[in-house]
Protein backbone atom coordinates (compact mmCIF):
# COMPACT_ATOMS: atom_id res chain seq x y z
CA UNK A 1 0.00 0.00 0.00
CA UNK A 2 1.53 3.37 -1.03
CA UNK A 3 0.85 6.27 1.06
CA UNK A 4 1.49 9.58 -0.03
CA UNK A 5 3.18 12.65 2.68
CA UNK A 6 -0.28 14.55 2.70
CA UNK A 7 -2.10 11.54 3.37
CA UNK A 8 0.35 10.53 5.91
CA UNK A 9 0.28 13.61 7.64
CA UNK A 10 -3.56 14.11 7.61
CA UNK A 11 -3.80 10.50 9.39
CA UNK A 12 -1.50 11.57 11.69
CA UNK A 13 -3.10 14.63 12.79
CA UNK A 14 -6.07 12.92 12.89
CA UNK A 15 -4.74 10.53 15.19
CA UNK A 16 -3.38 13.06 16.94
CA UNK A 17 -6.45 14.71 17.88
CA UNK A 18 -8.30 12.04 18.09
CA UNK A 19 -6.26 10.24 20.79
CA UNK A 20 -6.53 13.82 22.35
CA UNK A 21 -8.64 12.74 25.64
CA UNK A 22 -5.48 10.52 26.62
CA UNK A 23 -3.75 13.63 27.45
CA UNK A 24 0.06 15.14 26.98
CA UNK A 25 3.30 14.60 28.63
CA UNK A 26 3.47 15.90 32.36
CA UNK A 27 5.59 19.00 31.11
CA UNK A 28 2.52 21.11 31.87
CA UNK A 29 4.22 24.15 29.97
CA UNK A 30 2.66 22.24 26.54
CA UNK A 31 -1.14 21.45 28.04
CA UNK A 32 -3.20 22.96 25.49
CA UNK A 33 -5.11 26.16 27.03
CA UNK A 34 -9.02 26.89 27.25
CA UNK A 35 -8.11 29.86 28.47
CA UNK A 36 -7.19 33.07 25.97
CA UNK A 37 -4.35 35.32 26.84
CA UNK A 38 -5.13 38.47 24.33
CA UNK A 39 -1.49 38.78 23.34
CA UNK A 40 -1.43 35.08 22.37
CA UNK A 41 -4.66 35.15 20.63
CA UNK A 42 -3.79 38.27 18.74
CA UNK A 43 -0.97 35.91 17.00
CA UNK A 44 -2.54 32.68 17.01
CA UNK A 45 -4.09 31.17 13.64
CA UNK A 46 -7.18 28.26 14.63
CA UNK A 47 -7.90 24.99 13.10
CA UNK A 48 -11.13 23.45 13.52
CA UNK A 49 -12.40 19.97 14.23
CA UNK A 50 -15.85 18.21 13.60
CA UNK A 51 -16.37 14.41 14.06
CA UNK A 52 -19.70 12.54 13.75
CA UNK A 53 -20.55 9.03 14.03
CA UNK A 54 -22.46 9.08 10.49
CA UNK A 55 -22.78 11.28 7.18
CA UNK A 56 -22.75 11.02 3.52
CA UNK A 57 -20.89 12.13 0.68
CA UNK A 58 -23.02 12.25 -2.18
CA UNK A 59 -23.71 14.43 -5.37
CA UNK A 60 -27.00 16.83 -5.66
CA UNK A 61 -29.27 17.56 -8.41
CA UNK A 62 -26.62 20.32 -9.34
CA UNK A 63 -23.86 18.07 -9.57
CA UNK A 64 -21.97 19.48 -6.53
CA UNK A 65 -20.28 17.12 -3.78
CA UNK A 66 -21.68 17.31 -0.83
CA UNK A 67 -20.67 16.12 3.23
CA UNK A 68 -23.57 15.53 5.48
CA UNK A 69 -23.04 14.84 8.89
CA UNK A 70 -25.61 14.10 11.03
CA UNK A 71 -26.50 17.23 13.49
CA UNK A 72 -26.72 15.45 16.37
CA UNK A 73 -23.42 13.84 16.23
CA UNK A 74 -21.92 16.98 16.04
CA UNK A 75 -21.48 17.86 19.73
CA UNK A 76 -18.70 19.94 19.84
CA UNK A 77 -16.34 21.42 16.88
CA UNK A 78 -12.82 21.94 18.49
CA UNK A 79 -10.93 25.03 17.41
CA UNK A 80 -7.36 24.91 17.89
CA UNK A 81 -4.35 27.31 17.90
CA UNK A 82 -0.99 26.33 16.22
CA UNK A 83 1.91 26.26 18.36
CA UNK A 84 3.70 27.70 20.71
CA UNK A 85 -0.25 29.41 21.98
CA UNK A 86 -2.17 25.74 21.98
CA UNK A 87 -5.34 27.63 23.15
CA UNK A 88 -8.11 24.94 22.85
CA UNK A 89 -12.04 25.86 22.72
CA UNK A 90 -15.06 24.02 22.20
CA UNK A 91 -17.72 25.84 19.56
CA UNK A 92 -21.17 24.71 18.45
CA UNK A 93 -21.39 24.18 14.71
CA UNK A 94 -23.83 26.98 14.28
CA UNK A 95 -21.08 29.10 15.80
CA UNK A 96 -19.18 27.62 13.47
CA UNK A 97 -21.30 28.26 10.31
CA UNK A 98 -21.20 32.36 11.90
CA UNK A 99 -17.61 32.71 11.25
CA UNK A 100 -17.38 31.28 7.90
CA UNK A 101 -18.13 34.63 6.29
CA UNK A 102 -16.44 37.00 8.77
CA UNK A 103 -13.73 39.07 7.88
CA UNK A 104 -11.39 40.05 5.35
CA UNK A 105 -9.61 36.24 4.78
CA UNK A 106 -12.44 34.26 5.72
CA UNK A 107 -13.40 30.80 4.50
CA UNK A 108 -16.37 32.27 2.27
CA UNK A 109 -13.90 34.57 0.44
CA UNK A 110 -11.19 31.76 0.63
CA UNK A 111 -12.54 28.44 0.98
CA UNK A 112 -10.46 26.32 3.34
CA UNK A 113 -8.58 23.03 2.69
CA UNK A 114 -9.81 19.97 5.05
CA UNK A 115 -8.97 16.88 5.61
CA UNK A 116 -11.74 14.41 5.66
CA UNK A 117 -11.66 10.64 6.86
CA UNK A 118 -14.40 7.83 8.10
CA UNK A 119 -13.94 4.45 9.27
CA UNK A 120 -12.81 2.15 6.20
CA UNK A 121 -11.44 4.89 4.06
CA UNK A 122 -8.07 6.47 3.26
CA UNK A 123 -7.76 10.17 4.05
CA UNK A 124 -8.54 12.54 1.52
CA UNK A 125 -8.34 16.34 0.95
CA UNK A 126 -10.81 18.21 -0.06
CA UNK A 127 -12.15 21.91 -0.15
CA UNK A 128 -15.17 22.93 1.32
CA UNK A 129 -17.17 25.61 -0.50
CA UNK A 130 -20.01 26.46 1.12
CA UNK A 131 -21.28 25.40 5.16
CA UNK A 132 -25.04 24.97 5.88
CA UNK A 133 -26.49 24.01 9.31
CA UNK A 134 -29.88 23.28 9.42
CA UNK A 135 -31.82 21.53 12.39
CA UNK A 136 -30.62 18.05 12.30
CA UNK A 137 -27.43 17.94 9.52
CA UNK A 138 -24.43 20.28 9.39
CA UNK A 139 -23.61 19.69 5.31
CA UNK A 140 -20.44 21.21 3.48
CA UNK A 141 -20.45 22.18 -0.42
CA UNK A 142 -16.96 19.67 -1.29
CA UNK A 143 -14.39 19.82 -4.12
CA UNK A 144 -12.43 17.11 -4.22
CA UNK A 145 -9.06 17.94 -5.04
CA UNK A 146 -6.51 16.70 -7.81
CA UNK A 147 -4.61 15.78 -4.38
CA UNK A 148 -7.46 13.35 -3.39
CA UNK A 149 -6.67 10.04 -1.87
CA UNK A 150 -9.27 7.10 -2.07
CA UNK A 151 -12.57 7.25 -2.49
CA UNK A 152 -15.10 8.56 -0.44
CA UNK A 153 -17.54 9.16 -3.49
CA UNK A 154 -21.45 8.58 -2.82
CA UNK A 155 -20.57 6.50 0.25
CA UNK A 156 -22.45 6.34 3.28
CA UNK A 157 -19.76 7.38 6.06
CA UNK A 158 -19.27 5.99 9.26
CA UNK A 159 -16.84 7.62 12.30
CA UNK A 160 -16.08 10.57 10.06
CA UNK A 161 -13.34 13.37 11.41
CA UNK A 162 -13.12 16.79 9.54
CA UNK A 163 -10.07 18.60 10.47
CA UNK A 164 -10.29 22.05 8.26
CA UNK A 165 -7.35 24.72 7.64
CA UNK A 166 -6.77 27.16 10.06
CA UNK A 167 -7.51 31.16 10.01
CA UNK A 168 -5.35 34.10 12.03
CA UNK A 169 -7.35 34.78 15.26
CA UNK A 170 -8.36 38.38 13.75
CA UNK A 171 -10.76 36.27 12.10
CA UNK A 172 -12.56 34.65 14.96
CA UNK A 173 -11.75 38.43 16.83
CA UNK A 174 -14.05 40.05 14.41
CA UNK A 175 -16.55 37.23 14.91
CA UNK A 176 -16.58 37.72 18.73
CA UNK A 177 -16.81 41.29 18.33
CA UNK A 178 -19.74 41.11 15.74
CA UNK A 179 -21.39 39.01 18.97
CA UNK A 180 -20.96 41.82 21.53
CA UNK A 181 -22.83 44.28 19.36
Amino acid sequence: MKIGIKALMALAMGLMIAGSSVGLAADTSNKPSTQTNAKDTEKASFLFVLQAQQGTLAKNKDGQWILTLKHKDVNNVIEFSDRPYRIVKYISATDLKNLWGTGTNSFEADPPNAVLTAKGYKAQIIVLKAMTVKKDTVSFQVHLTSSSIGSLENGNLENIALVIDNLPYNWCLDWALLQKN
